[in-house]
């Protein structure tokens, strides 16, 4: 237990050592500069003020209209629009025009801000269906899969840590001895790693102390569209979670044969 508490503590470390802070000159507006990429490779940054009693974090637009540029229309599909609220309704997020936005209170603040970084991480990977190789959402393709399995699951489910809190999976499986939660990925990169090895912690510790289960950490990531980073899968194996590339069914057989 020390040796994990060590690396959350070092991860807090990072987060807060990479996250900058400027004034917006002649405005009320502060501008935080996080250390997770989006678009472009370029760092998320979110736009934060004090109004009426609340605190007010904003992208400014910039999600949705670097989404435009990387050629993904939402206008133009009922579909992608609907991918697009789902994500907003699953973190808490609320638009207007092009603008993201949450509102907080100073108790809910670092929450909030998870929340809207964790949505537009989520918006970035909307940039895969800007190409013709993507058809149908990876999640989905997993969902027919558990059911051809006759796997009984729960779909888009919220977990809370032990820091209250919450993490999307897309997938829970509910064991007598054991559950497992599935997180499905189009593309992978390293600070999506970090982020998903924190909040498996967080969860880890939350859940086996409710549940008395051993808790399974699954990730799937669909190789058809780009390879996944061997290192990458590595580094998540390495930290006790189960992976497999999509092309891999006998791998995702034997992983979901761990649930019981």
């Amino acid at each position: 237990m020390e040796w994990i508490q060590k690396k959350i503590d070092e991860y807090c470390s990072w987060l807060k050592d990479n996250t900058i802070v400027h004034k917006d000159l002649g405005t009320e507006w502060y501008a935080l500069s996080t250390p997770f990429v989006g678009f472009f490779n370029d760092h998320i940054n979110i736009y934060v003020k004090r109004e009426d009693g609340n605190i007010i974090l904003s992208d400014d637009g910039e999600t949705l209209e670097n989404l435009s540029l990387c050629g993904v229309e939402l206008g133009r599909s009922e579909k992608r629009r609907n991918i697009l609220n789902s994500i907003l309704n699953t973190h808490g997020i609320k638009i207007e025009g092009t603008e993201l936005l949450a509102i907080a209170s100073n108790q809910d603040f670092p929450i909030k801000k998870h929340a809207l970084v964790s949505a537009i991480m989520n918006i970035c990977d909307l940039e895969v269906l800007a190409t013709n190789k993507v058809s149908n959402l990876f999640s989905e393709d997993v969902q027919s899969y558990l059911d051809s399995k006759e796997i009984i699951y729960s779909p888009s489910i919220f977990m809370r840590g032990v820091s209250g809190l919450d993490y999307n999976f897309n997938f829970q499986l509910a064991g007598r001895e054991s559950e497992a939660v599935i997180k499905t990925f189009d593309i992978i990169k390293q600070d999506y790693v970090t982020s998903l090895l924190y909040g498996l912690s967080d969860v880890k510790k939350n859940r086996v102390h409710v549940t008395s289960k051993k808790f399974i950490s699954i990730v799937f990531v669909n190789d058809g569209i780009k390879e996944p980073s061997s290192k990458l899968m590595n580094i998540l194996e390495e930290n006790d979670v189960y992976t497999a590339r999509w092309s891999d069914k006998e791998k995702m057989d034997e992983i979901l044969k761990q649930i019981v």
